[in-house]
């Protein structure tokens, strides 16, 4: 009986994800029965993973590690996946390649999330949460030049003119003010509309 490359690195990726949670985790009481954190993650990855597919379930379990402070074991598996899905869609590489950048960033590794945000971005250049994840990262690395030039044609987004009007800000140009006046509309707006949602 044969397995398939993907099918064991799903299980590995999920045997994986069980193992390393911590085991004494505190347990929840559903009736007679007591769930360990491992276990119920466990069983959420696995859910997902049969829902969604391999792919799917192996960047949500890596991507979670990211989350929880294991942000190099997040990169070591979505780096692993990514070499193993080199026909995936482009939006499907570019959600992949936009993981690796956050879960870098996390680690301060600078030189390579910005090389998966722009490597993301050849795949999905219109993507909204792309855009506004690598203006922060040029924010927060005092490059606000390099936000105007990213996010021109995007103002239309609440979010991405809200860095729009931070990098303006930073940088005191002459039109900080009506960005910032604007901004503060958008968001009456939202109030107005009974949103928190921008």
């Amino acid at each position: 009986m044969g397995v398939n490359r993907q099918t064991g690195l799903t299980a590995c990726v999920l045997l994986w994800t069980l193992s390393t949670t911590a085991i004494a985790a505190p347990q929840l009481s559903v009736g007679s029965k007591r769930f360990t954190e491992s276990y119920i993650l466990g069983e959420i990855l696995t859910q997902t993973a049969r829902a969604a597919g391999f792919l799917y379930g192996a960047a949500c379990s890596a991507n979670l590690r990211s989350y929880t402070g294991q942000a190099r074991e997040s990169v070591a598996l979505l780096t692993a996946i990514s070499a193993e899905t080199p026909l995936a869609s482009p939006a499907i590489v570019a959600w992949i390649e936009g993981l690796l950048a956050e879960s870098n960033e996390r680690l301060g590794n600078w030189s390579s999330a910005e090389a998966h945000y722009r490597k993301a971005l050849a795949y999905a250049p219109d993507d909204n949460f792309l855009l506004v994840a690598y203006a922060d990262f040029l924010l927060d690395r005092d490059r606000p030049v390099e936000v105007l030039a990213l996010l021109p044609d995007y103002a239309q987004s609440d979010t991405a003119y809200l860095r729009l009007a931070l990098a303006h800000a930073a940088l005191k140009t002459p039109e900080a003010s009506r960005y910032t006046w604007m901004m503060g509309a958008r968001f009456d707006a939202l109030a107005q509309r009974g949103s928190d949602f921008y």
